[in-house]
């Protein structure tokens, strides 16, 4: 491809020229080096292995962990826009969770670019403003925007409805207070990051047929990949599959103790799919107690996204029979007992909630004080129950058609 992209000397001019790019060990030593000469403590890397890489800065008072990308600012591949340029990532959701700990700690997710024709410049994105792509995600920025930082030393900008940052390495510390600043003002809230998505997923489940036959989905799970299609609870192994391609994203599971979250983005998600054709509809079993309390203390938060809906029922055995028949397994006519399976499910409500440690304590429990067959006593787990949920839980809640 012809240098017809346009670059920024050292006195301001405009020229045509080639993409001048670095290393990544470059970019990662040239931050640490320029924090360190702040008021700001560079405390250490905490992963380097690949894209995120993590590392913990310290003001007086306080840590924060950035999961950062660090991008060249090169162009962004239109000849008929030269002043168009781009920092590009790997997809934003792959992210490594071994985080460190420390009690006072805040977490943000940053993607930096940097540019260095004849002179570095830096430009700052919020990593979670840009997750929900397939595969890499190109953060824009133009000449004239890398110009005006050049002139003024920092600049906060608004570039496709998000906010960036762009400074010069002396005004590095600068940006290190604003992120601090978004720290403390809690701008980008659970709640706030998950609200355009959740109406997303609304929209798009809202599209699908009233009745979702076992049958049908479970062949479609079968067919396309998904994993699960031989569990005999389909409906919550379809909700999971369906939301995996919403999400545009290959899941990031996180687990406390022996509990696994199906889902990981800021904090840890969990899916669920409730039956309302029953005397406990208002009541949602949830997960493992202590896993619960242990993500909360690691993230602050935790959330459900929750479909619930009228379970349909052939008599007999006529759908187990069927789902053993594809699963290759023999089927036995003289069974001890018949139990009827859901053949059909008929959403009728999307919620997406988040859970804070005070929130737990409102909600009933359930196994507290049971014991399993081998003696051992039985974890206590949560039942969340939708009456008690404030506004402040609820991030989404709509009826789905009829």
């Amino acid at each position: 491809m012809k240098s017809c992209w346009e670059h920024i000397r050292n006195d301001d001019s405009i020229v045509i020229g080639r993409d001048e790019t670095f290393s990544e060990d470059r970019l990662r030593d040239e931050l640490e080096n320029l924090i360190n000469l702040t008021k700001y403590n560079f405390t250490k890397w905490t992963y380097t292995k690949s894209q995120p890489y993590q590392c913990i800065i310290e003001s007086e008072s306080e840590y924060i962990e950035i999961v950062l990308y660090l991008a060249n600012i090169t162009n962004a591949g239109w000849e008929d826009r030269p002043h168009k340029k781009r920092a590009q990532v790997t997809n934003v959701k792959e992210l490594n969770l071994k985080f460190s700990r420390y009690s006072n700690m805040s977490r943000m997710s940053l993607i930096l670019g940097y540019y260095n024709f004849e002179k570095p410049i830096f430009v700052s994105w919020d990593a979670r403003k840009y997750q929900r792509h397939k595969s890499n995600r190109s953060c824009y920025v133009d000449v004239e925007d890398l110009l005006r930082g050049y002139q003024l030393g920092y600049v906060e900008l608004i570039r496709s409805k998000n906010p960036i940052q762009v400074f010069t390495p002396s005004n590095v510390d600068k940006w290190m207070e604003k992120q601090f600043e978004v720290i403390h003002s809690d701008i980008s809230s659970i709640s706030d990051l998950f609200a355009e998505i959740s109406f997303e997923m609304y929209k798009i489940i809202s599209e699908f047929e009233n009745i979702w036959d076992g049958r049908e989905k479970v062949i479609e799970m079968r067919d396309g990949g998904g994993r699960n299609w031989r569990q005999s609870e389909w409906q919550g192994w379809y909700f999971e599959y369906i939301m995996q391609q919403i999400l545009d994203v290959k899941f990031t599971k996180i687990k406390f103790n022996n509990t696994v979250f199906d889902y990981f983005d800021s904090i840890p998600w969990d899916f669920k799919v409730h039956s309302t054709n029953k005397a406990s509809r208002n009541s949602i079993p949830a997960n493992d107690l202590s896993a619960v309390y242990a993500s909360i203390k690691e993230f602050g938060e935790i959330g459900f996204i929750i479909l619930e809906g009228e379970a349909i029922y052939e008599p007999l055995d006529k759908f187990e029979k069927w789902h053993d028949k594809i699963k290759g397994r023999e089927i036995s006519e003289n069974k001890e007992y018949l139990r009827k399976r859901k053949s059909a499910f008929k959403p009728e409500r999307l919620s997406v909630i988040v859970l804070g440690v005070d929130d737990i304590e409102e909600h009933p429990k359930f196994q507290e004080g049971m014991i399993n067959s081998n003696d051992k006593k039985r974890n206590s787990k949560l039942m969340i129950d939708l009456r008690k949920l404030k506004n402040k839980n609820i991030i989404l809640q709509r009826d789905l058609k009829k």
